[in-house]
């Protein structure tokens, strides 16, 4: 027994299309499920990398603006270690002025029978105090004078003293002058910065 399609083929052709196109239909629409799948799947990777990143750029931020502040330190150091090179090589292009100016402000007031007869000024060289620290150069000043009286010669060397400009003052000598003004002394003092 043989079974036979008793409908007419444009019909049979019409049920296979439509069968056919349910099966495609079904198929198309399983595909684009998946692709939404991935594509949900993808998007939400790149959102949780984008907000990853976003967090990883806050949390750099205060170090960014830290190594900021850092370089700006860094110039204003640079900007006052220039400025205390070049104060120093002020000072020191000073120095003897300073000198000059505390050596003639401390004999001032003490009237003419205080003199100043020389005055000579000379480098030496420290010697280093503790194992590897280099011996500093230093000025001295040698001042040769008379005066009247030893309250003056006192009163000078506390005036030197006060100025602050030397770090040690010695009365090397201090006699009796020649024998026609034996009321004058004259004295040699060696003060050292």
């Amino acid at each position: 027994m043989s079974h036979g399609n008793l409908l007419p083929v444009k019909r049979q052709l019409a049920f296979l299309h439509c069968r056919q196109a349910r099966l495609w239909g079904t198929a198309w629409a399983t595909i684009a499920l998946i692709l939404a799948i991935i594509y949900g799947i993808y998007a939400a990777e790149q959102k949780r990398q984008l907000l990853e990143l976003e967090l990883a750029e806050a949390s750099i931020a205060p170090i960014r603006q830290a190594e900021l502040t850092l370089m700006q330190i860094e110039a204003e150091t640079q900007a006052l270690q220039k400025l205390a090179v070049n104060a120093r090589a002020v000072q020191e292009m000073d120095m003897p002025l300073a000198v000059l100016q505390a050596v003639g402000g401390a004999c001032q007031d003490l009237g003419p029978d205080f003199q100043i007869d020389s005055l000579r000024m000379d480098e030496f060289t420290e010697p280093a105090r503790a194992a590897g620290q280099q011996p500093r150069p230093r000025k001295q000043v040698l001042v040769i004078g008379s005066a009247a009286a030893d309250y003056m010669l006192t009163a000078y060397i506390g005036r030197l003293n006060a100025s602050g400009v030397f770090r040690k003052i010695e009365l090397e000598s201090s006699q009796a002058a020649a024998e026609h003004q034996a009321e004058k002394r004259s004295f040699q003092i060696r003060c050292e910065q």
